[in-house]
C-alpha cells in the first residue's frame, strides 16, 4: 500500500513524475506477478514491456503509453480495495489473531 501511495498519490491517478520503470516494478510487486503475467494482463508482449523497463538511455527503450498507464493504475487501485484487505484478514486467520 505505501509503494502504490508513492507511485500513485491519489487513487487512480498516475503521476508523470513516477518512471514508468518504478510504476512497472511497484506493479509487478504489489500484484505478485511475474513480467510475463503483467505482459498478458497489460495486452502486450513480453518484448514491449521488457522495453518499458529499459533505462531511458537504452536504444531500445520505449515509452509507456499514457493510456497503458491509467489502465494500470485502475488494476492497483481495485486490487488494493478488493484483493490486498482479503489477504490481509487470511493472513490474521492464519497467524491465529
Amino acid at each position: 500500500s505505501a509503494q502504490i501511495n508513492s507511485v500513485w498519490p491519489r487513487q487512480g491517478a498516475a503521476p508523470s513524475s513516477a518512471p514508468q520503470q518504478t510504476v512497472l516494478r511497484v506493479a509487478m510487486a504489489t500484484l505478485c506477478m511475474t513480467r510475463a503475467e503483467l505482459a498478458a494482463r497489460l495486452y502486450v508482449s513480453e518484448r514491449t514491456l521488457d522495453k518499458w523497463l529499459l533505462p531511458c538511455d537504452s536504444g531500445d527503450f520505449r515509452e509507456m503509453p499514457a493510456s497503458v498507464r491509467g489502465y494500470l493504475a485502475d488494476i492497483l487501485y481495485w486490487h488494493q480495495r478488493l484483493i490486498a484487505p482479503r489477504r490481509s484478514k487470511q493472513a490474521k486467520r492464519l497467524r491465529g489473531l
